[in-house]
């Protein structure tokens, strides 16, 4: 059955894959995956770990962004393979082990191999996986991929320490919405187990050392992401902007009870891959909310599956499922305004709906299970060609070849700002408005840009750009407008404003990256970076006396400032977003500024998961020599 699905997947991505492309996306593979693995590949080959992004938001946390999944095991193709290549294998591997895990985790329930064949294609070839590919979402692809191996060790008692690893390689990958889902979805299983009658109550103390093994281990990440979330822009959108703001950042990308009617008819509303969607400009719209299909035969299976346990009194399946289906509709059901806030961290309630499609890929391997696997062997086989020909007919346009040098190595007018940076004394960053559909190529070609793309960015750029350029100048993903002629945008070192390549304007009496305070005659005389978490500064001065030194990088917790003379500087917050630090005793001619980033969240959650996994490491031994001398006695 490995080698059905395995070539099953083969199918969907050997277009891109023999040709050494990428999966045909719109756009955020090009915004956000592939700019962030190159920085990631070329920061780590350079020797040192990705803690700060230089190129962003005039500079922004890396590491601590949850989607940098800088200890995820599947980013290691990006490190060693070219970019591309590593992009289609990563969304390929990873949409193979997403439909043999269903398979697993079926034959786990004790269904025939056919049954559970039949649902591992319904679930893994369905329009909501799929979707992830044409959405550019492979990240979100990795997470669910490890859903159902979680499962399948979270159901019996004795495999659960292996279910917290699971769920380990689920957060790493780098999307905590699919995590944080998959606890949920646990919890309403551990609660189900306790209530019901007849079976064993779960011990809370075995339950209690896999939920210590997965704290510890996943601390190097969660405890940087957990702080960069506090401080993130999420936090301050009720404040700034108010609650209904909020509110609809929270509700934007709710399905819609319509959008069912896609169960049965797949385009019934066009979709955005041949250009006829209801709404053209937003494909994310579709790819997000109306790719439910997941075969006709699986559907009707599912039903009857449904109709079954109705009949026999089991309502447990059903009920969840309707619960999460309501919790998918966000704004469009009746109690979403009650609970909003509880997932208003989250955005996009519609993601509820792969728990509803794991329902329903269960009720209709069950069904099957039961009335078809005793049938004859040709039927069965008929039955599931039809099933993958149904879903590759539908779904195949979901899945093609993009060639990445269209979108992402032409450097154009990016490759000369790169060169004249190389030879300037001073550094200086450019601004690349909302004409420019991915700002984050500017990390391609190490120039660093006041704009980006990110799903979680700092709430102090908020705050700023909100505060001196109006609301109009902010969105949930980056920067839009603004007024180059500011002051306090002229603070951000900005040299040009970039629309295109034949669009590029130079700010007039821009403001350097670094400055001294007038009064105290000390300027800077070089500024260079030493990779993305350290900048050096020289400040000359004919005087002996105290200045503050100013540096046009974004403030964040974990910057630290010393001297030549090995003296700490106490680093500031700056106009509201940029760095100073006082220099008390300033000795002439020359002297060095030394701005390294270091935060304690990374230092203590780096030494928290070293103990643990030096734990695991040497229990597992430990327990591997007691097996064996068991064996030999």
């Amino acid at each position: 059955m490995i080698f059905i699905l395995l070539a099953a997947t083969l199918l969907f991505c050997g277009s891109f894959l023999i040709q050494g492309w990428v999966p045909g996306n719109f756009g955020d593979l090009y915004l956000y995956v592939l700019p962030f693995r190159h920085f990631a590949a070329e920061t780590l080959q350079g020797g040192q770990v990705p803690l700060w992004n230089p190129y962003i938001f005039s500079g922004s946390p890396f590491l601590a962004s949850p989607q940098s999944s800088l200890f995820y095991p599947g980013t290691i193709l990006f490190y060693f393979f070219p970019l591309a290549q590593a992009g289609g294998w990563f969304a390929s591997l990873h949409l193979f082990l997403n439909t043999f895990g269903m398979f697993l985790f079926l034959r786990a329930l004790s269904l025939t191999r056919t049954a559970s064949l039949a649902g591992a294609m319904a679930w893994g070839f369905s329009f909501f996986f799929l979707a992830k590919f044409s959405a550019g979402h492979i990240i979100h692809l990795s997470g669910y991929s490890w859903f159902c191996f979680f499962l399948i060790l979270f159901l019996r008692q004795p495999t659960w320490p292996l279910a917290s690893l699971a769920s380990v390689l689920m957060f790493f990958s780098g999307h905590l919405q699919v995590w944080i889902l998959t606890m949920i979805f646990a919890a309403c299983l551990w609660m189900r187990r306790l209530v019901r009658p007849g079976v064993s109550r779960p011990n809370w103390e075995s339950a209690l050392t896999p939920l210590i093994l997965l704290a510890g281990v996943v601390m190097v990440q969660a405890l940087p992401t957990l702080i960069f979330s506090l401080r993130s822009f999420r936090t301050l959108i009720p404040i700034l902007m108010g609650q209904r703001a909020a509110y609809d950042f929270a509700s934007s990308y709710s399905m819609e009870w319509k959008s069912l009617i896609t169960w049965v008819l797949p385009n019934f509303f066009g979709n955005p891959m041949q250009g006829m969607f209801i709404d053209p400009g937003s494909p994310s719209t579709y790819l997000e909310t109306y790719a439910l299909y997941f075969g006709l035969l699986p559907l009707g299976l599912a039903f009857a599956g449904f109709w079954d346990r109705l009949k026999e009194k089991k309502y447990f399946m059903i009920a969840l499922a309707l619960i999460f289906l309501v919790l998918a509709m966000g704004k469009n059901s009746v109690f979403y305004p009650w609970i909003w806030k509880i997932f208003s961290p989250l955005r996009v309630p519609a993601r509820f709906y792969f728990l509803v499609l794991g329902f329903m890929i269960v009720s209709a391997a069950l069904f099957w299970n039961r009335r078809i696997s005793g049938g004859k062997s040709w039927i069965k086989a008929a039955l599931l060609l039809l099933i993958f020909i149904d879903l590759y007919a539908n779904g195949k346009k979901m899945v093609w070849a993009q060639n990445p040098a269209d979108f992402m190595m032409s450097g154009g007018v990016l490759s000369r700002f790169s060169k004249e940076l190389e030879s300037a004394p001073m550094p200086f960053r450019i601004f690349s408005d909302s004409k420019i559909a991915n700002p984050n190529k500017s990390m391609l070609f190490r120039v660093p840009n006041v704009n980006g793309y990110e799903a979680l960015w700092q709430g102090s750029t908020l705050r700023y750009f909100f505060l001196t350029q109006g609301m109009e100048s902010v969105s949930t993903t980056g920067l839009l407008e603004v007024s180059a002629e500011k002051d306090s945008f002229k603070l951000h070192a900005v040299k040009y404003c970039v629309s295109g390549d034949s669009d590029v304007r130079p700010i007039l009496s821009p403001s350097p990256f670094a400055k001294g305070d007038p009064e105290a005659a000390c300027r800077p005389i070089g500024i260079w970076r030493q990779g993305p978490n350290k900048i050096i500064s020289v400040w000359k001065s004919s005087s002996s006396r105290t200045f503050s030194a100013f540096l046009s990088e974004a403030f964040y917790p974990g910057w630290e400032a010393w001297t030549d003379q090995g003296n700490r500087l106490n680093i500031l917050e700056s106009d509201g977003y940029f760095m100073k630090a006082s220099f008390p005793n300033f000795q002439p001619p020359r002297r060095n500024i030394y701005w390294i980033f270091r935060p304690l969240d990374f230092r203590w959650g780096a030494w928290v998961s070293a103990a643990f996994i030096l734990y695991l490491a040497g229990l597992g031994a430990f327990l591997s020599q007691k097996a064996l001398q068991e064996r030999v006695s």
